[in-house]
This record gives C-alpha cells, sequence and structure tokens, in this order.
C-alpha cells in the first residue's frame, strides 16, 4: 500500500518592510510588524554603521507585559524593493535622514512619514517622494537599549487615501486603531501641539505632570501657552481644541519624562515651532527657557 506525502504547505511571502529612523516609534513600530510576518530593515546613513551593528537587539518593556528581546536588522542601502517605507527619525536626524528618501531605489514607494512635524517644512526639497504624515500616540521611555512602552499606542492618525488606510489595517492587524485625519495642519495643532507642550512643562518643572498641574503657578503658565497655541493655529488657519489639549496633556502617564530631554533635540524640536518669541508667546518663551536652564 502507498501512501502519498501530506501535502506541504508554503510559507507566506513576507512584505517588506523599510524603516528610516532610529526613534522610540520605529522600533515600535519594527517590532509589531516583525511580529506580522514582515521583513524589516531599518535604512541607515553610511556614517552610522558604527553605531549599530547588522543585527542591533533591544528590550522591548511593554506596561502589564512581558519583557522581550528583539533583534533588527540594519543596512545602508535597500536590496529589496520594499512595499512601504516609514519614516520615524529622532528630531535631531531627520535631516540626515531625508537625505535617504533622495535614492532612486525608494522612488514611488510610499512613506507613512510619523516625523511630520519635523519635516514638514523639509519636504519641499522631495518634490517626487509621496509621503503620507501620520501621528502615533503613545509615549516612550528609550535608555541603554531598553525600550519603555509608559503609554502604550492606541491609535495611529494618519492623513491618507482609504485604499492605503485599508492596507496598513491589514497589516497591523488590529493592533491599533487607525484613522483618517483631515489634513497634516490638523495633525499637527490637534495631536503634535498638545505632546509638544507637555514636554515642555516636565521638562522645565523637572516633576511629571500631574504635580506641575497641581502647582497654581505652573497650571497659569500653561493656560497662557495653551492660549498662546491657539492663536498660532488660528494664524495657519488650523484649530487648535485648549480643552482637549488639556485632557491630552493630562493623560501622560506620571512616570513619563519627556523625549525631549538633550539639547540637540529640544532645539529641533523647537525649529516645528519658528513663530514662537519672546513679545507674541511670552508663556511658551519662558517654559522654553526653564527648560533649557535644566540641561
Amino acid at each position: 500500500m502507498f501512501f502519498s506525502k501530506p501535502a506541504q504547505e508554503t510559507p507566506a511571502k513576507k512584505i517588506e518592510i523599510t524603516i528610516i529612523g532610529t526613534s522610540p516609534q520605529a522600533f515600535f513600530i519594527g517590532d509589531i510588524l516583525q511580529h506580522k510576518n514582515c521583513a524589516v530593515t531599518f535604512l541607515i546613513p553610511e556614517n552610522k554603521r558604527a553605531q549599530y551593528a547588522k543585527n542591533f537587539s533591544l528590550t522591548l518593556r511593554p506596561s502589564g507585559f512581558q519583557n522581550r528581546r528583539t533583534e533588527f536588522s540594519f543596512a545602508a542601502t535597500i536590496k529589496k524593493r520594499p512595499s512601504f517605507i516609514f519614516l520615524a527619525s529622532n528630531p535631531e536626524d531627520t535631516q540626515n535622514d531625508l537625505l535617504l528618501l533622495a535614492s532612486s531605489a525608494l522612488k514611488d514607494i510610499p512613506v507613512i512619514n510619523l516625523s511630520f512635524a519635523y519635516t514638514r517644512r523639509l519636504l519641499s526639497g522631495l518634490p517626487d517622494t509621496v509621503t503620507f504624515p501620520a501621528f502615533l500616540d503613545g509615549q516612550f521611555l528609550f535608555e541603554k537599549n531598553i525600550l519603555t512602552f509608559v503609554g502604550r499606542p492606541q491609535n495611529l492618525k494618519i492623513c491618507a487615501p482609504a485604499d492605503i488606510i485599508n492596507t496598513l489595517k491589514n497589516l497591523f492587524d488590529q493592533t491599533f486603531n487607525i484613522t483618517k485625519s483631515a489634513s497634516a495642519n490638523e495633525l499637527f495643532w490637534q495631536n503634535f501641539a498638545p505632546l509638544f507642550l507637555g514636554n515642555l512643562i516636565t521638562l522645565a518643572h523637572n516633576q511629571n505632570i500631574s504635580t506641575c498641574l497641581n502647582d497654581p503657578q505652573a497650571r497659569l503658565l500653561a493656560d497662557s501657552a495653551l492660549k498662546e497655541l491657539s492663536a498660532l493655529a488660528k494664524k495657519e488657519k488650523s484649530s487648535f481644541d485648549t480643552s482637549k489639549a488639556l485632557a491630552a496633556i493630562y493623560g501622560f502617564a506620571d512616570n513619563y519624562t519627556g523625549e525631549f530631554t538633550t539639547p540637540r533635540k529640544m532645539n529641533a524640536l523647537l525649529n516645528c515651532f519658528p513663530q514662537i518669541n519672546r513679545f507674541d508667546t511670552p508663556a511658551l518663551y519662558e517654559l522654553i527657557a526653564q527648560t533649557l536652564n535644566k540641561y
């Protein structure tokens, strides 16, 4: 009697993904996609080769979940054409990372731009690059190759057509909500601006957000800064809901110490708001001065 061999399932072909950037958001996205049957490669400038080995690993520490060690692959050139590029740079690295997008090998590939706040004034130099501004709402601490999720991301907001959004939903498989935003300006003012102000408050006072905003003087300064941000948004014909922004700031976890903890990071962040000055935005200017004095 002869028995036929059981049919072997052909492994599903992995989706090629390129990530540009080495921010906490970049590693968070990379870890998820590697667990969703994607082949993830971090594209880095040549001068970072010494900093990142070909296979670089870090510990991910999700709140309420067991720690795990994850390895990532880095390369200075792309060998396989990816389906998507995720741009998730640290603020101080954005300009150098953008040069990688100029490669002809990456032409016409959709770019999910999680660094849109830092790049919105820089992308005019890359007219052939199709980018979709996006905002990931998590809070992270990243130190000594340990990435801690202080507030695990629940939402990815993106300014993109329905087909891109649906593809991303399939790619991330309900890891978080993916919703459409009307415009890049809306993303910036409704999502990034509160993050900016919350970081300023915690860094300026060197305390968690709850302690800061329980101080009457600190709260008064924060309220004035909210009004100033609202006025700046209005100049760009965008809305800035101060009550929603304040709710988002109060939502910061008490162990969140901020992502802009070095002078280089802070200076890159301030480039997102060139309208801030001593006379028109005195509260924001005061918070920035207090923050810079901490370094």
